[in-house]
């Protein structure tokens, strides 16, 4: 009988393991799924342990002898349970995660819906409803993919609006990220409210700006490019704070 090991290094007995494919339903995009039969375990323990994704980030399949013969790495989301109680064996049904590949693709193809809708003259509320998606979409993508669809990003509202730590909006045509929650005020403009917001210090995904000191709410991360002092630089690590030249950065040439 096959063992797994979950990520807390809690160990199973499994009958079998089953791998099949399911549409995810928030982003109907066809994803693997891995079946486990767990033998002698109860419901609520099985439920507990696969509900939590860092439980479930890297299952690994051992023999006895503690070898391990496969890894599933990244089937964090749990979308079935069922419990044969004659044999004792509980099945569970974990899909892998979205990646942000997958919300591009996604964000992409509701792009490409819109303009056919609009092309065609018709389906101006099936219109509105993808451009509504897809601006909810693009909140899920990191800061440099962000900036390659910044027009999907609504701009600063100062009357009253309740906005989460983490929402992206743009103001005078940049990028900024909300720090912590809030109620706008007409006088908490993003510019002037560093508690509140950080500036996306990269405004151009496809320019190489100048280099602006940061904080810690906007660090540069690796890979991102500056010019300082007449030169280009990239940054060798993530959450940068230093002035190049000095720490973290690599001279380079354009």
């Amino acid at each position: 009988m096959q063992k797994i090991m979950l990520s807390d290094s809690t160990v199973y007995d499994v009958q079998e393991i089953a791998k099949r494919q399911r549409i995810n339903p928030k982003l109907n995009l066809l994803k693997n799924v891995v079946v486990f039969h767990i033998v002698g375990s109860t419901y609520q323990e099985v439920r507990e342990k696969f509900s939590d994704s860092l439980n479930t980030n890297e299952i690994k399949v051992i023999l006895d002898n503690g070898y391990e013969v496969q890894t599933y790495s990244g089937y964090t989301i749990l979308v079935g349970l069922y419990e044969n109680f004659e044999d004792n064996i509980i099945a569970v049904s974990m899909m892998e995660s979205s990646t942000l590949e997958d919300e591009m693709k996604q964000m992409q193809e509701n792009v490409s819906l819109m303009k056919k809708e609009m092309q065609s003259g018709k389906g101006i509320e099936s219109y509105s409803d993808v451009l509504t998606l897809a601006k909810i979409q693009a909140q899920n993508l990191d800061d440099t993919q962000s900036l390659s669809v910044k027009g999907l990003f609504g701009e600063w509202n100062g009357n009253g609006v309740n906005y989460k730590a983490g929402y992206k909006l743009r103001y005078n045509d940049t990028l900024y990220k909300v720090l912590q929650d809030h109620t706008s005020q007409d006088d908490w403009t993003p510019d002037v409210t560093p508690s509140l917001f950080a500036k996306v210090l990269i405004p151009d995904a496809s320019v190489v700006p100048e280099w602006e000191q940061p904080d810690s709410t906007n660090p540069y991360m690796t890979g991102d490019k500056v010019t300082h002092n007449s030169k280009t630089w990239v940054s060798d690590v993530d959450n940068n704070v230093w002035e190049p030249g000095e720490y973290g950065w690599t001279e380079v040439e354009l």
